[in-house]
């Protein structure tokens, strides 16, 4: 199967940089009405009443946006050999994890010669500055043969993670006085500033609460049809943790490096500020350059006990994953945890899943925490190929992807993921949608909050916003698709009629926005727009033209079999 695709040459600030795009996609380009280029070059936008905007996702990735990723030197090269390699691999990481940390955080690279490496467990990173390269990801290259087998839901071959816990300085806690912070801004006023200095890392704390959760109707989500559980939002599980980089102090104002991502109501929670210390969290970390395929023994549509999981990332920080291939995992290629950021995954290809078309499975890159970046990956014959957890703190990115063969969507998936952008992301067969998912998932609810889908192509999209919330689709192709509201055990689609008893009372809350399409922030639908990527953009206005030649030096081509 033969994906055509075409890339261009993009001329801002002097400098041309490719950007794949959708043989869909023409010359003629329009403006959009929130973000457009200036007559300095950089991008203007436009705001609410209340102030909210188009975030900046421009931090997202690995050092925060603009940062090559590194070529580190091989310390430790591993032969294939007969047989089981896992604890020879696990072996490895281990000896590298002892040696001391260079001046730029980095022990070495674990070379894996070009080969086949038999895997049957979980293998291991515990420590910063450990890469795992193998020689090509092609069926020349390194390659993992996961022979193993396993009854874990959320089995992982590769688990990097640190050990500890972020603590935040409670001595520093202040409160946000602000009565309305809007999304995109960098700005907060506290209660008193006094223990902060420029350079400090802080985390913005935002628990929701109950008024919020009422307000969105999120308390009265109706029960299934067939009698399954629905379970209605609790305040308590919407806790956001903003880590973040103190630039400015001024009187009890701060200034941060990275905008919010999500508007802060002095009605509906509260939130704090504080120093903090990532206690035992890892960095530094690399895995590229091979591929895995895990070994399935039945039907590819069936689930078996092959594992499920390529590559997990929890508790670590300024990592990458890059020209990485997998094969029928059951889950995906990359899951991030919510306890990690500033990662890049990049040029990876995640292929023919083997998993029930069912929930909680084939989710080819997923991402729970904040200020990740994936670029120029693909995958194919997922249910959601580029998807947002539920909770997840943005700005995250998906930047010039592509989902061939897509069961069903990208997007945030559940339970208010914060900011992210789709830029350039392209699923001619499934759709990207951003909307409240009412039941599905037992209680999914609204899925996103202040999302953006830039320039991307869909067999068709869904763009729902809450009463006090923002999502925007600019510049987009495929078909406007009202939000679906399904029975998740009968695919049922629901009515307001089903919602209405036989004495005309009603059941549902008047925010669902349940019976109509939102059409606020439809933005030039069927014309892409200029700049040809926000994302992109937005780095360039940030940190100059070398940030986009770090991270985009070649356009990547899906014109491969994929075998």
């Amino acid at each position: 199967m033969a994906v055509s695709r075409f890339a261009w040459c993009s001329v801002i600030g002097g400098i041309c940089f490719m950007v794949s795009v959708s043989t869909a996609f023409s010359d003629e380009r329009g403006i959009s009405q929130w973000a457009w280029l200036g007559q300095d070059g950089r991008l203007a936008y436009q705001s609410t009443v209340q102030g909210d905007r188009i975030p900046d996702f421009s931090h997202a990735g690995y050092r925060g946006g603009g940062v090559a990723l590194p070529n580190v030197p091989v310390v430790y090269t591993l032969q294939p050999a007969d047989g089981d390699d896992t604890q020879r691999l696990q072996a490895a990481i281990d000896e590298v994890s002892l040696r001391p940390l260079d001046q730029a955080g980095f022990r070495g690279a674990i070379l894996l010669k070009a080969g086949e490496f038999e895997i049957t467990e979980q293998v291991n990173i515990r420590k910063s500055g450990i890469v795992l390269r193998g020689e090509g990801q092609g069926v020349d290259g390194t390659t993992l043969q996961v022979t193993g087998r396993s009854s874990s839901f959320w089995s992982r071959v590769i688990q990097v993670s640190g050990q500890g816990n972020i603590t935040q300085a409670e001595s520093t806690r202040t409160s946000v006085i602000d009565t309305y912070v809007p999304a995109g801004a960098h700005i907060l006023t506290v209660a008193d500033a006094s223990s902060f200095v420029p350079g400090d890392q802080v985390i913005v704390e935002v628990r929701k609460n109950q008024q919020w959760v009422n307000d969105l109707g999120m308390d009265r989500l109706p029960q299934s049809a067939s009698g399954n559980t629905v379970t209605q939002w609790d305040a308590s599980n919407f806790v956001y943790k903003y880590e973040r980089t103190v630039l400015q102090v001024q009187g009890n104002t701060l200034k941060l490096n990275a905008p919010l991502a999500d508007a802060i109501d002095s009605l509906h929670g509260t939130v704090t500020v504080a120093r903090f210390d990532a206690v035992g969290r890892i960095e530094n970390i690399g895995i590229e350059n091979l591929r895995a395929v895990a070994t399935i023994d039945g039907d590819r549509e069936e689930d078996g006990e092959h594992y499920r999981v390529m590559i997990w990332m929890g508790y670590v920080k300024n990592a990458w994953v890059r020209d990485v291939t997998s094969y029928h995992f059951g889950f995906g290629q990359v899951m991030l945890g919510k306890e990690s950021t500033s990662i890049t995954v990049q040029d990876c290809r995640s292929l023919d899943p083997a998993a029930r078309i069912a929930g909680s499975r084939r989710y080819a890159f997923y991402l729970s925490g904040q200020l990740a970046l994936v670029q120029r990956c693909f995958a194919n014959e997922s249910r959601h190929p580029f998807g947002y957890n539920a909770y997840a703190a943005g700005p995250n990115v998906f930047l010039d992807c592509q989902g061939q063969d897509t069961i069903s969507d990208s997007g945030p998936h559940h339970r208010w993921a914060t900011a992210g952008l789709l830029d350039n992301v392209r699923t001619p067969s499934g759709t990207i949608r951003v909307q409240n998912r009412m039941i599905m998932g037992g209680g999914h609810g609204w899925a996103g909050a202040y999302f953006v889908f830039w320039n991307s192509q869909a067999a068709s999209l869904t763009l729902h916003s809450p009463i006090f919330a923002q999502n925007w689709a600019i510049g987009c192709i495929g078909t406007k698709r009202d939000p679906v509201y399904a029975n998740p055990d009968t695919f049922r689609l629901y009515t307001v009629s089903d919602l209405v008893d036989e004495n005309g009372q009603v059941h549902y809350h008047p925010e669902w926005g349940f019976d109509t399409q939102d059409n606020r922030n439809w933005d030039s639908p069927g014309q892409p727009v200029w700049p040809v990527s926000l994302y992109l953009q937005q780095l360039q206005d940030r940190l100059g033209s070398q940030a986009i030649q770090n991270i985009s030096d070649h356009a990547y081509s899906f014109e491969s079999e994929l075998q």
